[in-house]
This record gives C-alpha cells, sequence and structure tokens, in this order.
C-alpha cells in the first residue's frame, strides 16, 4: 500500500470509527444508531466505534473501487449527528480513543484490506476526495 494509502486509511479510521453506525441496509451501508447516538461511557463508545468500523469494512467489501458509491457513503456519515457526538465524547475523554484502539487492532487490519484498494483506485476522485474533506469538518 502506498505510504499516502496507509496514511489515509488511519485518517479515516481515526474519523470514522467513533460514528457509532449500527444499520446495515441503509443507503450507502452506514446509519445512524438508535436514539441518535448517546455515548454513556468509554465502553459504548468503543462498542459504537467497534459496530461502524464493522459497517465500515462490508461498506468497502460491497463498493470495492465504486468511487461514486462510496463517496456517497462517506459523504451521508459526514452529515450523521452521530459522528458528532462521538467526536465531542472523544474530546472530553481522551482515553477512550486508547481503548478503542486497543479492542479494535484485528478490525482494523480487515479495514485496511477492504479500504485499500479504493484509496488506491478513488485517489483522484473529486466525489471521493470531497466526502473525505466533508467527513474532516
Amino acid at each position: 500500500m502506498k505510504s499516502w494509502t496507509a496514511l489515509a486509511v488511519t485518517w479515516l479510521v481515526s474519523a470514522l470509527a467513533f460514528a457509532g453506525c449500527t444499520a446495515a441496509d441503509s443507503p450507502g451501508g452506514v446509519a445512524s444508531p438508535p436514539g441518535g447516538g448517546a455515548i454513556r461511557s468509554d465502553d459504548d463508545y468503543v462498542a459504537q466505534g467497534s459496530r461502524l468500523l464493522d459497517r465500515l469494512i462490508e461498506t468497502f467489501q460491497r463498493g470495492g473501487t465504486d468511487c461514486n458509491k462510496l463517496a456517497g457513503a462517506i459523504a451521508a456519515l459526514a452529515t450523521d449527528p452521530a459522528m458528532k457526538s462521538l467526536q465531542t465524547y472523544e474530546k472530553a475523554h481522551a482515553e477512550a480513543k486508547a481503548k478503542f484502539d486497543a479492542a479494535s487492532r484485528d478490525k482494523m487490519q480487515a479495514f485496511e484490506e477492504a479500504a485499500g484498494p479504493a484509496l488506491t483506485a478513488c485517489e483522484n476522485h473529486k466525489k471521493f476526495n470531497d466526502a473525505f474533506a466533508r467527513l474532516a469538518g
């Protein structure tokens, strides 16, 4: 994997791993959890991040190198109110990210494998890159 691709995967996982999505049948394969994604504890934060990572793996597996489809899924996530909840929780509870990282090492590898081809194929795709930019806020 190119170094920019590895960096993009790391950034994407960091940005997305906290959106708390759980629904499999939403547009783009990513949706808000029931109840708007309220985070009650570090364990809840880790659980919601883990569920999202599962959804992202499936989204990239289904989307393959279809940059338009993947851009739509990432753009939808960028506007999901749960994303803000989880990012806010992380800012107030810095130790939560370390807990998530420790709990999700195996899933991170699976995500990198699923997302890597798309990150390479979509390197110059405007919609895909714009979705990343919106996600970063």
